[in-house]
């Protein structure tokens, strides 16, 4: 058995609230450091629908944190006083999420975009990387594709749990532009009939198996966002301003548009899928990124932190 002092505990929520893109991210960088001869172990943060997923990704998650002094990995939104007081115990304290309610605990935060939430109460001696390339995590594995837009087939996935925006609002906007000729959707919802060619699953373990074949996708402003650029797609976010800090990077790149969730929501979207010039140059920028090649950066940066704590 391990010496506990080198286990990386990875603290992750997941669920139906939050959808499950931590999980996602963190089971990569898992993996990725266990190649590299790292020993890993998963507390999972969730209810039933992400322990279902954490399952479906070969996952085992420990029933209880172990006892300090472990290296502590954190991709979480929050956490209550009392778990904050246990995690300051662990060293280092790396934090991989942008979003998270109590970065004063934190030794190092890697991420690829910093809200002015995390920059104001990073505490003082801590350490912050920030990186686009942290991104594409997950885009490990994925292979750029060269497209063509005379016909769009559209892959939407609003969310890995149960978003707060319907998916018909944005099938609406689909099902009336003719240069649509199909559309994949992921949701847990009913949706209503339409002209358009649609393929609709509930969910799905290995979405891009699924999203094969279309050339642009529609996504809420979680990983999914990433794994699309990595592709080549012109990619789309439906976001909340809250949400738009996340992405900064990939936006400023020139592969992702954000449209907000507002009243002009369905003309802003239905403008730029019409806009055959604009997603080449999306697509272009996408090809520039090779979002895969870069899906190491992560836990490479998280080794040299180990690394510089075992010294």
């Amino acid at each position: 058995m391990a010496n506990p002092s080198s286990l990386v505990v990875f603290h992750v929520q997941a669920g139906s609230r939050i959808g499950m893109g931590h999980l996602s991210r963190s089971r990569a960088i898992i993996g990725m450091l266990q190649v590299m001869g790292f020993n890993c172990t998963l507390y999972l943060d969730s209810d039933a629908q992400g322990a279902a997923k954490a399952r479906a990704l070969g996952l085992e998650p420990i029933d209880a944190l172990p006892a300090a002094p472990s290296a502590l990995v954190i991709d979480a939104i929050t956490l209550d006083r009392m778990q904050a007081d246990v995690l300051q115990s662990y060293a280092p304290r790396i934090l991989i999420s942008p979003v998270f309610n109590r970065v004063d605990i934190i030794s190092h935060a890697l991420v690829r975009s910093a809200p002015f939430g995390l920059l104001d109460n990073l505490p003082d001696g801590a350490t912050l990387h920030i990186k686009t390339d942290y991104a594409f995590a997950t885009a490990h594995g994925l292979h750029l594709r060269k497209l063509d837009f005379s016909k769009l087939e559209i892959g939407l996935c609003l969310s890995g749990g149960v978003d707060s925006m319907e998916p018909n609002t944005v099938l609406s906007v689909l099902d009336a532009l003719p240069q649509v000729a199909g559309v994949k959707v992921i949701d847990p919802r009913s949706l209503p009939p339409v002209k358009t060619d649609l393929h609709h699953v509930l969910h799905a373990d290995r979405p891009w198996d699924l999203l094969q074949g279309i050339n642009v996708f529609v996504g809420g402003d979680g990983v999914m966002l990433a794994e699309a650029i990595a592709q080549g797609l012109p990619t789309i976010s439906l976001s909340t301003p809250s949400g738009n800090a996340k992405n900064i990077g990939l936006v400023k790149s020139g592969a992702l548009r954000i449209i907000e969730r507002h009243i002009y929501m369905q003309y802003a979207l239905s403008t730029l899928l019409d806009d055959r010039e604009e997603l080449e140059a999306m697509h272009s920028a996408a090809l520039k990124l090779n979002g895969a090649a870069r899906s190491t950066r992560l836990a490479e940066d998280i080794r040299t932190i180990l690394e510089e704590k075992s010294q």
